[in-house]
């Protein structure tokens, strides 16, 4: 969970985040289903507010992924929060969608008791990498940092960049 989020943005019904001076608002969610959903309204309302409504449906279906990954595989005991900054560029603005989770382990990890290994037709399907590559479909970047207190993954959005992925090595 980053530092900076205050407890008044823990509802997954919250309407706003905490705002920070370079443009970007941090949510925390709860553990559970009905944060995507949540997550969804919470950045399409955000982009919408900064005059970026052409970025709603991909950054909407990249955290609903990200979120949604992050419920099913993060801690149990934890929240899960998002951030969405806005990064002004010369030309066009980006977007930068976080996602962070509690967990601190690997699926398979020793002593893990709070994530559940997926198995059968869902351990195809989650390690797959389907959800992830429609991340990386749909950004021009993105990726995964390993944190003292959980992950966090980003994808990153350009406002003028048709060609989605093309910045990906």
């Amino acid at each position: 969970m980053p530092p900076f989020v205050t407890a008044s943005a823990a509802r997954p019904d919250s309407h706003a985040g905490v705002v920070g001076s370079q443009g970007s608002a941090t949510w925390l969610l709860p553990p559970a289903d009905a944060s995507v959903p949540a997550a969804r309204r919470q950045v399409a309302e955000q982009l919408n507010a900064w005059g970026l409504p052409r970025l709603v449906d991909d950054a909407e279906l990249i955290v609903s992924e990200l979120v949604t990954n992050a419920v099913r595989h993060g801690s149990r005991s934890g929240p899960v929060w998002h951030t969405v900054r806005r990064i002004p560029g010369e030309v066009l603005d980006e977007v930068r969608l976080e996602v962070g989770d509690s967990g601190t382990r690997s699926w398979g990890d020793a002593g893990r008791s709070d994530v559940d290994e997926p198995v059968g037709d869902e351990a195809d399907l989650s390690c797959s990498g389907r959800g992830l590559l429609l991340v990386e479909t749909l950004s021009s970047d993105w990726g995964v940092c390993r944190l003292p207190h959980g992950h966090v993954v980003w994808a990153l959005l350009s406002n003028g960049d048709e060609d989605h992925g093309s910045a990906c090595p």
